[in-house]
């Protein structure tokens, strides 16, 4: 069997999933509908662990307080979600502060919930 056969294949036997907070974040940002601090805090609130780690006022959005708040309360998953989070803020926000966003380790670990965050955020991708 191709590969291409195979995903095809996967892509048939994968649930549909809902819609969740982070659905079409990237054109609401990109079409200037909402700021770069409303649009990171809605991207971290679609990751389930992250939304007490956020404010509810995007004026007071704060990169290094948003990962100190996480690595003070937050599981491996949710770590690796707010790296995720700060990568998207700034590619390099993370590496220039000695950690790293890896995928791989990030999948492992995430339950459906986040998974899907991070896909509906590959789906329709922005960068503040």
């Amino acid at each position: 069997m191709k590969a291409v056969e195979r995903a095809t294949q996967c892509e048939k036997a994968a649930p549909s999933l809902p819609a969740k907070p982070g659905v079409d974040l990237g054109t609401r940002f990109n079409a200037l509908k909402i700021t770069k601090y409303a649009a990171i805090i809605e991207l971290a609130r679609s990751f389930p662990t992250l939304e007490g780690c956020t404010p509810i006022d995007p004026g007071d959005w704060d990169i290094g307080r948003f990962i100190a708040k996480a690595d003070a309360s937050l599981s491996s998953g949710g770590i690796h979600a707010a790296l995720f989070v700060a990568s998207v803020w700034h590619w390099d926000w993370p590496k220039s502060h000695g950690r790293e966003f890896r995928i791989a380790e990030a999948m492992c670990v995430w339950d459906e919930q986040h998974r899907r965050a991070f896909l509906q955020w590959c789906e329709d991708p922005f960068f503040p």
